[in-house]
């Protein structure tokens, strides 16, 4: 499994790659499933009103 032949290093470098696109698209609002709306929804949810 270690030997010249396998390349293990694409595994970490993947899952690195997964990380930092999820940082990317969060920190660049591109998809922002916790943002400011959903939290409105959650709050007018628990009070049983709008805001």
């Amino acid at each position: 499994m270690s030997g010249t032949g396998y390349m293990w290093a694409w595994w970490p470098a993947m899952g690195w790659g997964i990380g930092i696109i999820s940082h990317g698209l969060s920190a660049f609002e591109v998809l922002n499933f916790f943002g400011p709306e959903w939290e409105k929804k959650q709050i007018e949810k628990r009070l049983g009103r709008k805001l």
